[in-house]
């Protein structure tokens, strides 16, 4: 994501004492600018909508192979289509989750670019917030969409109910938000020690494997089930994808409101981590000498 600096945002007067509509204002203008870079960058687009179906393709003729071999229909609690899925919604992670709001943050710190993003009329959290937005709300119509219905076409998900297609959407939204909050944290870091670059190679290394994008949790020993499972990094992923698949072991309302609410708990921790951090560190940031 860029900063969208030259985008010339020109936010309804008195900016400051309306700050719901100068995000919605900026979330708008920012949307279009996507829009413009995607249709000036077709074929990248194109190219990038047919590669994740090959890689379906190839995923599919592999666990075909592994199941035909073990003469089972299921392995680990997963049916073929659903293992198949499994590893397909791995790339909706990163469509509609993942983020590098850190590295956006220290990039500006050490090229003296934050203190104008430090100036504008709302917070610093508020416009990572907003830019943010903008790009999974166009990585949402344009890629995740597109995409689920060309793996739709590969291999029918007999398994996916409207129920657990809801209750995916609304754990992935609050799994943005919760990557949000996390990046935005380490981000701050960068007011103070400018290059943060080596924690986000480790936040890559750890929601990867911890979130079970990289290998399912149930592949796991199951000491290491334990561990994922009592960190907050399979709300990213595991969890939400295992209502898509219908693997959840619970299904009922009332489980899924626990998962929630726990889900929230930990956005809300790590947004006041982030926050707190914030507002320590950018009372001693110096940009450029000044």
């Amino acid at each position: 994501m860029s900063d969208s600096a030259g985008l010339g945002l020109s936010a309804p007067s008195r900016a400051s004492e309306r700050p719901l509509r100068t995000a919605l204002f900026a979330l708008g203008e920012l949307f279009k600018h996507h829009l413009k870079q995607r249709l000036q960058y077709r074929t990248t687009f194109w190219f990038s909508l047919l590669l994740h179906p090959l890689v379906m393709l190839l995923v599919m003729f592999m666990f075909r192979g592994v199941y035909s071999h073990r003469q089972q229909s299921n392995l680990l609690g997963y049916s073929l289509g659903q293992m198949v899925w499994y590893f397909g919604a791995s790339q909706f992670f990163y469509y509609l989750v993942w983020n590098i709001v850190d590295k956006n943050m220290s990039e500006r710190v050490i090229y003296g670019t934050m203190d104008q993003q430090l100036v504008r009329p709302y917070s610093l959290f508020t416009w990572e917030l907003v830019q943010l937005g903008a790009h999974k709300l166009h990585s949402l119509v344009f890629e995740f969409l597109p995409v689920f219905l060309l793996y739709a076409l590969i291999l029918r998900p007999e398994f996916l109910t409207a129920s657990g297609l809801f209750r995916y959407g609304v754990l992935t939204l609050l799994a943005a938000l919760q990557f949000f909050a996390m990046s935005f944290a380490l981000g701050v870091l960068a007011l103070s020690w400018q290059d943060v670059s080596a924690f986000g190679l480790i936040k890559a290394a750890v929601v990867n494997l911890f979130a079970g994008v990289a290998l399912p949790i149930a592949f796991f020993p199951r000491a290491l089930q334990s561990c994922a499972l009592a960190l907050p990094f399979h709300y990213l992923f595991h969890t939400p994808v295992s209502y898509l698949l219908g693997t959840a072991p619970d299904t009922s309302w009332a489980a899924f409101g626990s998962v929630f609410v726990r889900q929230l708990g930990w956005t809300i921790g790590f947004g006041l981590v982030g926050l707190g951090l914030y507002h320590r560190s950018v009372r001693r940031f110096v940009s450029a000498g000044g």
